[in-house]
């Protein structure tokens, strides 16, 4: 049995907490790479 982590109303295992962490860094990680950055002149 996974171990479950209660936070206010919030009930979540923690893999599947682990799980929605690490989408959340490869979304930010995606949307840091793609957007044009500024050249330095």
């Amino acid at each position: 049995m996974s171990q479950f982590l209660q936070w206010g109303i919030v009930l979540i295992t923690i893999p599947n907490l682990i799980v929605i962490g690490l989408m959340i860094v490869v979304f930010a990680l995606g949307v840091a790479l793609t957007l044009p950055h500024s050249a330095e002149q």
